[in-house]
């Protein structure tokens, strides 16, 4: 969807899920994207190089991506207000062979909660279901266990490792390849079908009490796809 105010490709669909929700990336998202990709804690997933670029660089490359390879990049926020906790985006997308690259980033304020799970579970959910894909496949270094561990929660697989594949603060580092097929998140999404039907959430705020209690840190259960 393009125009004047808005001019990069989104897809325009908003996903609730019990505590999070992901919607269209706007302008007004840039400072969060780029307070994200500046961070020290997660700032590998992106910078392979020596420098940081600027946040005007930041802003050009951003709409560079956003206008080319990458498919749809949706922002997760919270259901109980609309704080931005961070992203998750899908990209390469290969339209012969029909499987696409994807990714999840929280922002390091909001990781150990369980909220990157439930995003993950619905970004599945919402590529298998309105894209023509046989597989998607996702990329981590070995260190980047926070994000690893998210993912196989998900329902993915490693499927291997490319070892020394990348040069990053002065040493290269393995990679891992994580991936599952259509036909193996069905069963997946079957056994996480809750996460799909978001019950009414009350204001965190309102009531004065934490959005997530310690209980609430394992509703999305672990698991592989199709395991």
């Amino acid at each position: 969807m393009e125009n004047q105010d808005n001019p990069f490709p989104v897809s325009a669909i908003s996903l609730d899920g019990h505590r999070v929700r992901l919607r269209p990336i706007t302008r007004d998202d840039y400072g969060f994207l780029w307070e994200c990709r500046s961070h020290p804690e997660i700032m590998h997933l992106w910078t392979q190089g020596s420098t940081l670029p600027s946040f005007e660089q930041y802003v050009q490359q951003l709409d560079a991506t956003l206008a080319g390879h990458t498919l749809t990049l949706l922002i997760i926020e919270l259901r109980t207000t609309p704080e931005s906790i961070g992203f998750v985006y899908a990209y390469d997308y290969n339209p012969f062979d029909k499987y696409v690259f994807w990714s999840v980033a929280i922002h390091p304020a909001y990781t150990n909660i369980g909220w990157g799970v439930e995003a993950s579970l619905l970004f599945l959910n919402y590529l298998f279901t309105y894209f023509d894909l046989h597989k998607v496949c996702s990329d981590q270094y070995a260190f980047n266990q926070r994000s690893i561990r998210i993912l196989l929660r998900s329902g993915a697989e490693e499927e291997g490792r490319f070892r020394a594949q990348r040069y990053y603060q002065g040493a290269y580092h393995d990679v891992i390849r994580l991936a599952g097929t259509r036909a193996q998140w069905e069963k997946t999404r079957q056994k996480q079908h809750k996460v799909f039907d978001p019950r009414p959430v009350r204001s965190a705020i309102a009531d004065g009490v934490p959005p997530v209690s310690a209980a609430a840190h394992d509703v999305v259960s672990p698991g592989a796809f199709g395991e």
